[in-house]
């Protein structure tokens, strides 16, 4: 009887584990839903814990706002992990705040967290500290970079690349345009929704990152039927500070849409131009919609057929910003899942 009741126990021991097998690969599935439509675009830069530099993970628990907007859907399509050091990818830096050349904060962990609910991660390669790295980097190996920017996007298993080159003036240009092209040739451009994205962030208007505006309209357009375009779409980043109205705010992103003619700057196409504001509570987006510059910016948006809007910043920059619900009735009334 001893050994029968052993047997039985073994038996059932074995079912357990089986069940609990079968009930984790089905959490798994459950968790993971298909990558969400771009037709418009949500995006939320994220600065991790310690104002953009990714030294360590973030708590992801201060991001699961993002996750539900409360309805179910996620308030952003896409998340830019701000920033990487140009120089240091380029280098492979190993530190303490970087492996491989890539912030040690950036993990498959923190990527896979917001890719479980759809949503497109693309890691943004500079911005406005990192200026100068930008120019050693392509002066030194622009081909090189845009190797180590393809792998990181592969070993982080990204869906693509921001590129924040915020150096006024024709700066580096040719080189830039190099490391794009290279770039293209290790993943090239895909119709649709794909996860090959290449995008760049120019000014507010056009004023400042002029020559940047100039140089982008090429890697924006076709040149031909059977040539895709270089890069997916543009962002026209926020000003000094918060816009105070729709008109304020607006003046600036339609000079991307109507360049004066003196600037001889190609007219972006509508869907290209993703604009900005910003998320910080002094900005009153965070907290707030009814009112808010981001109301007319939704308006703006449906009647210019413009690709979407961008928040600077989540995570912790020069604030913490989380579970901003302004921002998430902003999603409801842009994002149609």
């Amino acid at each position: 009887r001893f050994r029968l009741a052993m047997v039985k126990m073994a038996m059932l021991s074995n079912v357990i584990l089986v069940f609990v097998y079968v009930f984790s690969l089905l959490q798994v599935c459950y968790a993971t839903t298909a990558p969400l439509p771009l037709t418009k675009i949500l995006a939320l830069w994220h600065c991790g814990p310690d104002r953009c530099i990714w030294a360590a993970e973030p708590d992801l628990s201060q991001s699961k706002w993002i996750l539900d907007r409360g309805d179910g859907h996620p308030v952003a399509n896409v998340i830019n992990l701000a920033f990487v050091n140009p120089l240091a990818l380029l280098n492979k830096t190993t530190d303490a705040k970087t492996l491989n050349g890539v912030p040690r904060g950036m993990t498959q962990k923190v990527v896979q967290f917001f890719q479980d609910q759809g949503i497109h991660v693309i890691a943004s390669i500079g911005g406005a500290t990192y200026g100068g790295f930008w120019n050693t980097a392509l002066n030194s190996d622009a081909a090189g970079l845009a190797h180590a920017a393809a792998a990181m996007a592969t070993s982080l298993n990204l869906n693509g690349i921001e590129i924040d080159y915020e150096v006024d003036g024709t700066g580096e240009l040719t080189q830039l345009n190099t490391f794009i092209r290279t770039y293209r040739t290790l993943v090239p451009y895909q119709q649709g929704d794909k996860d090959a994205f290449l995008t760049i962030d120019l000014g507010a208007g056009i004023s400042f990152l002029m020559d940047l505006s100039r140089a982008s309209g090429p890697w924006l357009n076709s040149s031909s039927p059977s040539s895709p375009p270089l890069l997916n779409w543009a962002y026209a980043m926020v000003g000094a500070g918060p816009w105070g109205s729709i008109d304020d705010a607006s003046q600036y992103w339609q000079q991307h849409l109507t360049p004066p003619s003196w600037s001889n700057i190609a007219p972006m196409a509508p869907n290209q131009l993703v604009v900005s504001l910003y998320s910080e509570p002094s900005a009153k987006n965070c907290g707030a919609y009814e009112g808010t510059v981001q109301q007319g910016a939704v308006g703006w948006i449906q009647q210019k057929n413009t690709r979407g809007i961008a928040y600077w910043s989540v995570g912790c920059d020069t604030s913490c910003v989380v579970n901003c619900t302004g921002i998430a009735t902003t999603s409801k009334n842009l994002l149609k899942y």
